[in-house]
């Protein structure tokens, strides 16, 4: 029921319009007018979509996906795959300058550094008139393993010279060139040198800490070493029934047919200070990896046939100036 003044609805049994305070009697209905004014409810309410059959469809739209979960995805990849080029990066690099192991040498005679890991020998240093055949060595070391070429060094070492080694384990090692060896000093420290020899020998200067030697084959000869290794020898042969020349190809041809030697050469060169013709004849012992070369010559005036010869590693012929030192007096 509505009020027929003001048009509010009247709640049932309420003699009185809340509205305007109009008294509520039989007549008070509400008018075309009144009802028309009569307040309606203004709640909208929210279509639904319907589907085709009118039915309305109260399935929820499907929302979109976030991209967000994939792009962390790939971020996280990319940050380990990054991780792991550093973690790479300074394991390799520590690998190349501290698994490295030195052996330092120190004595009278010279001082030597040699650098090796477990398998072989990677470089070296050397001064003071110490030697080293790197390429020879690194054989050795790759046959016998680096710790034990270290501990065979040492003793022939310590045997050989005035000196001691010790090892110095996990250290950085310098940057090498040279196949592995160090580029040498640029001005090396001139050799002390003394004469050795006798009148029927002749003479030559020797380094001042090479010693007497004797060749397990019990010759006359003159020898004397550095550390067995390096050799050398002054001989000759009294009043020989052939010349120098016949000797040395006769030494040739025997040498070439050895299956334990090769590189065999023959050449004529002079030597000793007076330069006298020589017949030079230079072969390799693949086994010792030793180098050796033989000088057969005639002295003019002098009955007897004369012989030098030098042996050692592939620098050996850095010590021709043994050879070119020669002569019959002092």
């Amino acid at each position: 029921m509505y009020c027929n003044k003001c048009g509010k609805e009247i709640s049932p049994g309420v003699k009185f319009c809340q509205g305007c305070g109009n008294p509520v009697g039989e007549n008070n209905t509400p008018t075309t007018e009144n009802v028309a004014s009569a307040p309606v409810n203004s709640t909208v309410v929210e279509a639904k979509p319907v589907n085709g059959d009118g039915v309305v469809n109260n399935t929820p739209a499907p929302k979109k996906k976030s991209v967000l979960p994939i792009i962390l995805i790939i971020l996280g990849v990319f940050l380990l795959f990054i991780i792991g080029i550093v973690v790479l990066f300074i394991f390799v690099f520590k690998g190349i300058t501290s698994t490295s192991n030195r052996l330092v040498c120190e004595s009278n005679e010279g001082n030597i550094t040699i650098y090796y890991t477990e398998k072989t020998i990677t470089g070296y240093t050397a001064n003071g008139g110490i030697t080293f055949d790197f390429d020879t060595q690194k054989k050795l070391a790759d046959q016998r393993g680096g710790d034990s070429y270290a501990d065979e060094f040492t003793k022939w070492f310590e045997n050989n010279t005035s000196g001691t080694c010790k090892k110095e384990l996990n250290v950085e090692e310098p940057e090498i060139n040279n196949n592995g060896k160090d580029e040498p000093a640029k001005e090396e420290p001139k050799v002390k040198t003394r004469i050795v020899g006798e009148d029927k020998f002749g003479y030559i200067d020797i380094p001042e800490k090479w010693g007497k030697f004797t060749d397990v084959n019990g010759t006359h000869s003159i020898q004397f070493s550095y550390g067995q290794t390096y050799i050398v020898t002054v001989d000759y042969v009294e009043s020989p029934a052939a010349t120098a020349k016949t000797v040395a190809e006769s030494f040739y041809n025997k040498e070439k047919a050895d299956t334990e030697v090769t590189n065999v050469t023959m050449e004529t060169t002079t030597v000793g200070k007076e330069k006298y013709t020589a017949y030079k004849i230079g072969m390799y012992y693949p086994n010792e990896a030793i180098h050796l070369y033989t000088y057969w010559f005639d002295i003019p005036g002098d009955s007897n046939m004369h012989y030098l010869a030098i042996e050692g590693p592939s620098d050996v012929e850095d010590y021709n100036y043994i050879i070119d030192s020669y002569r019959l007096t002092k």
